[in-house]
């Protein structure tokens, strides 16, 4: 059944930090495989990759994101969409298209929801989530993924030259919100053979965005990545 998280104490008010640690324990407590890191997955596979295989044929990066209902039976996904603004980075999307909706088509109330992006959060992307409240955030590829398997270091060199936070290091369980990694998921499972089967998933998921990175890379050395500074 669905996973009943607690976000909100009983006078509606969010506890930060306490509040974020008890949904994550409570995640794994309850979560039937450590938050559901297979539904993740399948999050990715059928809401995000289709909107950015067109996004990368038309010059924007690879990153995508959704923002999943507690139960995990509604999203709201978004890609990078860079070409027209830089600002419109995978996680912004998505965050515009769930604004966009009706508060009543929404998966819930952003406290009420999970933030799931496919790239570790670049810093503006980062302070978006924490300015729209969404107090969970899970992504699948690390910053060190993102700079070395997909060509794009600007996550760390912002980090580290603006905020001086070298390797990333900024802190995960904050007072805004808390952030894991998938693999973090995955590595608490405890039965090996389903362990074994998420870990293939992400393998291919893996060989999946590295043939949109191909193609990124390509659309940029042709010259039709806009005018983006951060290419």
């Amino acid at each position: 059944g669905a996973i009943e998280l607690p976000f909100v104490t009983k006078g509606g008010k969010s506890e930060g930090r306490e509040v974020t640690q008890r949904l994550i324990e409570r995640v794994i407590e309850r979560g039937n495989e450590q938050a559901r890191p297979a539904t993740l997955c399948s999050t990715i596979e059928t809401q995000v990759v289709p909107l950015t295989e067109k996004g990368v044929k038309n010059g924007n990066k690879l990153f995508g994101a959704a923002i999943v209902s507690n139960d995990f039976s509604k999203c709201v996904p978004g890609t990078n969409n860079e070409f027209r603004n830089p600002l419109f980075h995978g996680e912004v999307s998505a965050i515009f298209n769930y604004f966009d909706l009706e508060e009543s088509e929404r998966p819930g109330g952003p406290k009420e929801c999970i933030f799931f992006a496919t790239h570790e959060p670049c810093p503006l992307c980062l302070s978006a989530i924490a300015w729209t409240g969404f107090p969970v955030v899970y992504y699948l590829f690390t910053y060190q993924d993102t700079k070395d398997a997909f060509c794009i270091p600007h996550d760390l060199k912002i980090l580290d030259s603006v905020f001086k936070c070298p390797d990333g290091g900024y802190n995960r369980n904050n007072e805004f919100f808390t952030a894991r990694s998938v693999q973090e998921l995955i590595n608490e499972v405890g039965d090996e053979t389903k362990k074994s089967s998420l870990n293939t998933r992400i393998e291919a998921l893996r060989v999946k965005y590295d043939e949109l990175s191909a193609t990124y890379q390509e659309m940029k050395a042709q010259g039709k990545t806009g005018n983006v500074v951060l290419g």
